[in-house]
């Protein structure tokens, strides 16, 4: 059974906000105008229902068929599997597939032999995806040795292999703390896929900067999705899969805002729930007061200072308290005090999201 030591959580993306209205959100603020969507507008809302028809579910429950035996069967070729699990996971449609995956690379990883003559990207592929389908793979490292030149460096002729160079740098995201030649490849790969993506054909050159911009590993699904659909031109079964499978989910995402703004609207927040502006509010008034004399003073506060600061801004906290409420009853009283009473791992993923947060503004702006 797999192992979860470099399993990558990820908080549900849920759209919230206290004391305004739902059209202040700038995502649903641009379906409100957006001349070719109305999400208040219920007679466009049967019109999408219309729309999503029977044979197009039927069509799309048909490809989802062909693609499980295609897993099944890509066992006998531990080359194909690597690439079709890739490409599955890439196109967004990996959680239809959960335990075929799973039982593929657990296959794959109990059968599967490493051999000195796997090229670069077979090295890198594996390790990524066993990696972060949280199989056991810290000794896996040891595999990138082969990679090296007698002074220990990273050899210049991976630099040609571009393909390989673009898999060694998602890999290296997956770094352990410790996992010295994962760190080497980072800068190595970053530096030379820099020049690289200015060389390359599309859509090699197009997955270099998706890929240098965000990584998979700090990407979100349906991000890469939508932009991996549009480059993928392998298996068309699997690309009209994904297709299919990307509007079906649009669709359900517009219903979900439809029902989400008249919940919203008939809720009355500012009438009947005025007290929650007041408490955020005040709390913000608080840190704002704080920042801004620490700007008048031209104070530099320690970490241990700033923190506590600048996680009240962080929204991580928030997200995780909406995703318990649509748990269901799976979620208890307990759960909610524990979530309020800052657990280590919700104050640990908001330090990361605020500290990230600010790199990227100071890369910005300084």
């Amino acid at each position: 059974m797999a192992t979860c030591q470099r399993k990558i959580a990820v908080w549900p993306i849920i759209f919230l906000t206290f004391g305004g209205t739902l059209s202040s959100l700038p995502l649903l603020n641009w379906y409100e105008n957006h001349s070719s969507f109305q999400y208040v507008n219920t007679s466009n809302l049967i019109i999408l229902e219309h729309d999503m028809d029977c044979i197009t579910r039927l069509e799309h429950e048909e490809l989802k068929e062909q693609l499980n035996r295609m897993l099944m069967k890509s066992m006998d070729d531990p080359s194909q599997t690597l690439d079709l699990i890739d490409a599955v996971q890439r196109l967004g449609v990996a959680y239809h597939f959960p335990k075929e995956i799973e039982d593929a690379l657990q296959h794959h990883c109990n059968h599967v032999r490493v051999v000195d003559d796997d090229d670069l990207y077979t090295t890198a592929l594996r390790f990524r995806l066993l990696g972060e389908d949280g199989f056991d793979v810290g000794c896996g490292t040891y595999a990138f040795n082969k990679f090296k030149d007698k002074e220990g460096e990273l050899k210049e002729s991976l630099i040609s292999d571009v393909k390989g160079m673009l898999e060694l740098y998602e890999a290296a995201h997956f770094q352990l703390h410790g996992e010295n030649i994962l760190e080497e490849a980072l800068s190595f790969t970053k530096f030379h896929l820099k020049s690289a993506e200015t060389k390359a054909d599309n859509p090699l050159s197009r997955q270099i900067a998706n890929a240098l911009n965000r990584p998979l590993r700090k990407s979100l699904t349906r991000i890469v999705a939508r932009s991996y659909i549009s480059i993928y031109e392998d298996d068309q079964n699997l690309l009209k899969f994904a297709k299919l499978d990307f509007k079906i989910v649009q669709h359900l995402h517009r219903k979900e805002i439809n029902e989400l703004s008249r919940w919203w609207k008939g809720l009355d927040v500012a009438t009947n729930f005025s007290f929650t502006r007041d408490r955020l509010m005040k709390r913000q008034s608080q840190v704002y007061y704080v920042e801004a004399k620490w700007f008048h003073e031209n104070y530099t506060p320690t970490m241990e200072e700033y923190m506590p600061i600048a996680l009240v801004f962080c929204g991580y906290p928030c997200l995780t308290i909406a995703s318990f409420v649509g748990m269901e009853d799976v979620i208890t009283k307990e759960t909610f005090i524990w979530a309020f009473n800052d657990p280590k791992i919700l104050t640990a993923a908001s330090t990361i999201c605020r500290l990230m947060d600010d790199v990227v503004s100071h890369e910005v702006y300084v």
